[in-house]
Order: structure tokens, then sequence, then C-alpha cells
């Protein structure tokens, strides 16, 4: 550690700093782990993070790269006292390499409930929020972070003050771009638990989502439906859906998709959506909803492969459980018909498809031995 020290010391302004980074690593490499942990605690990376605003994009990167294994071997609490402001001026860099180094710290800290309190304590949140505007590596991280966060016991509350609300309409309304990406996180969010989703609802951005299944715009319709049918695998999520209409509205949408311009587009989304709610409860939703099924059938009976595989790879996810092969049975003739052209598409159809039907049908067919009887043989 007296060499870390050494080098850590020789990184002043105008000397030669880029090869004091670079000689880091191996000056480190005879350390077992436990050593670095013990060392770095007496040890301040300062003049590391002084070379972030050195402006040299090969100084920057040396800096990131020295910090990112230093810092993996600080206990994230110490990460946060020492450099807990450093890192809130740093995520406003201009090297996103710098942005996403700040970030996986961050998510480290928020790990544990009371350092999480202590970034919320801080207001480090909307700091972090801000970089959804980033790129997408980079808002992908916030979003994960916000997950995280999400899931501690004031994360969901720090969310939803209404300072927070108002800073993520203000960046929503930027853009149909960045208006996806807070949806997105508010999804990941709802999806956690039913506290989460009342969070959420209240804050508004629910009722965002719906509103946009009514717009003409087909990308972000598209968007919307891959994000409902994220909601939908959550119980929670489908119940509130069935409350606000939801399903009611992707009815309709199912409905009268053969008619759409984008239709081979939208319909796979509309299905998944639908194969996610009767995967988990097949008998209410193939006999409440049979639109659903007239649309898998269609899509069975067509030329297209690619939809042909779609439809098979929801029934078979459908038919996992008892309860889903017995609603597919109890479709009768129509399920049947269904069969037999999975069976014609295992004996002529290319390798891919051949392998997507056969794996529908393992799914169809695999019983627990407890519930193996003469009627579902």
């Amino acid at each position: 550690m007296d060499k870390l020290s050494s080098l850590l010391t020789s990184l002043e302004p105008g000397s030669d700093r880029l090869a004091a980074l670079e000689a880091v690593k191996p000056a480190l490499s005879t350390l077992s782990r436990q050593e670095l942990v013990d060392g770095l605690r007496d040890v301040s990376l300062l003049p590391v993070f002084d070379c972030l605003n050195g402006g040299e994009p090969s100084l920057i990167q040396a800096a990131c790269s020295v910090l990112q294994h230093l810092l993996g071997f600080t206990d994230p609490a110490l990460v946060l006292e020492r450099y807990g402001g450093l890192m809130v001026h740093g995520l406003v860099h201009q090297d996103e390499n710098v942005v996403l180094l700040i970030l996986k710290q961050m998510s480290r800290c928020i790990l544990d409930d009371e350092l999480a309190l202590l970034v919320i304590q801080r207001d480090m949140v909307r700091p972090v929020l801000d970089k959804l505007e980033g790129e997408l590596v980079v808002a992908t991280e916030v979003i994960n972070w916000a997950v995280l966060l999400a899931e501690t016991p004031g994360g969901v509350s720090a969310l939803s003050t209404p300072e927070v609300v108002t800073q993520l309409q203000g960046i929503a309304s930027k853009s149909t771009i960045l208006q996806m990406r807070v949806l997105d996180l508010m999804v990941r969010v709802a999806t956690l638990g039913q506290e989460h989703l009342q969070s959420v609802q209240t804050s508004g951005f629910l009722e965002q989502l719906i509103k946009i299944l009514h717009k003409e715009d087909f990308l972000l319709k598209l968007n919307c439906v891959e994000l409902l049918t994220t909601l939908a695998l959550a119980p929670h999520g489908q119940k509130y859906m069935e409350s606000a209409g939801v399903l009611t509205i992707m009815t309709t949408l199912l409905e009268d998709c053969p008619n759409h311009p984008f239709a081979d587009i939208l319909l796979p989304g509309l299905v998944k959506f639908w194969g996610n709610l009767a995967h988990t409860r097949p008998q209410y939703i193939m006999t409440k909803f049979p639109v659903f099924l007239n649309a898998l059938v269609n899509m069975v009976q067509s030329d297209d492969f690619t939809a042909q595989s779609i439809a098979f790879e929801t029934i078979g996810y459908i038919g996992v459980s008892l309860e889903g092969k017995t609603a597919l049975v109890d479709m009768g003739n129509k399920m049947v018909e269904c069969i037999e052209k999975l069976e014609m598409l295992i004996r002529d159809s290319p390798t891919e498809v051949k392998i997507r039907a056969m794996n529908a049908l393992a799914s169809l067919i695999k019983l627990d031995k407890v519930y193996q009887s003469a009627e579902m043989l």
C-alpha cells in the first residue's frame, strides 16, 4: 500500500499523471483482496478523482479504470461518506464513462438499506434521475438504479415526492423517447408490489400510459403495449389493469388489429400481453376474452412462419400449468386444429421454426406425475 500512496501523491497537475495511473494496478498485483480492502481504508482517492477534471480523454479513461478497480475494494459506506459529493458533481461530466462509473458505485451504496436512506437524505436522488436524459446506456443504468432504490424501505416514497414527480414529468414532456424512459421506470417500480403500484398510480404515470393506447402514433402504442405486458407479469398489475379498463381497450385493439396497416408488428405484442395474462389465469382469460383465442387460431392458420411460431410459443406458455392445459382442452375443436398444425410444423418447416414448435409441444405434453390421470393423459 505504500507504493499506492506514493503513486497517488505523485498525481499533481503538471506531473506525468497518466504514467502514475497506469502504474497503479501493477503495483497492487501482489496484494490479496483482504489486504486491499484493509489498506484502502487509510488511502484517499481524491487525487484520482481530480484526474477526471483534466480534460484529456486518455487521462480520464485511465482514472476511470483505476477508480473502478479501487472502489470495488472499498466499503460502500466509505465510498458514500468520502466521495458522495464528488460523485454527484461527476454526474454532469461530459464523458459517459465517468457517469457510468458513478452510477455503478451509487448502485452499490443502495444495496444497503441504511446507505440508501443516506442517499435519499442527502438529496442525491434527483441528480441521478436527471441522467435519464443521457445516452441510452446511461439512462438504462439510471432506471436500474431507481428500481433498486424503490426496493428499499424509503425508496418508493423518495421517488414519489412532489419534487421528483414534477422532475420526471418535466423530463417526459421533452420528447417521446424520454417519455417512454420515464414510463418504463414507473412500470418497473409498479411491478414490485401493491404499495409501489399505488404510489405510481397516484403520481399519474399509469394514466399517461393508458392514454397512449388511444393515440395514433404507432411506435408509441407499440411501446405502451410492451410496458403493459411487463405490468401484466405482476398479479396486482393485472388487477389494476382490469379495474382501470385496460383489458377492454386491449380487447378492442386485438379485434381491430387485422385492419391496422402495421398489424404484423403490432399483433405479436398484443398476443404476448394476453399470453402473459392467460399464463396466470388461463381459464378466466380464455373464456372471458374469446378474441384472444381467435387471434391465436388465425395466427396458427396463417402462412407466416413467424406468426405461427409466436402463436405456438404462446399456447405452450399457457399450457405449462395443469390449469392451462385444462383451459386449452376446453377450447375443443379449435385447439385440436392447432395441435394438428403444430405437428405439421414439426414435420415440414425450417429448422428454427421446428425447434420453437417442438419446445411448445414439450410444454403442452409435460405433466407432473402427481397430476397424471386417465383423463389428462
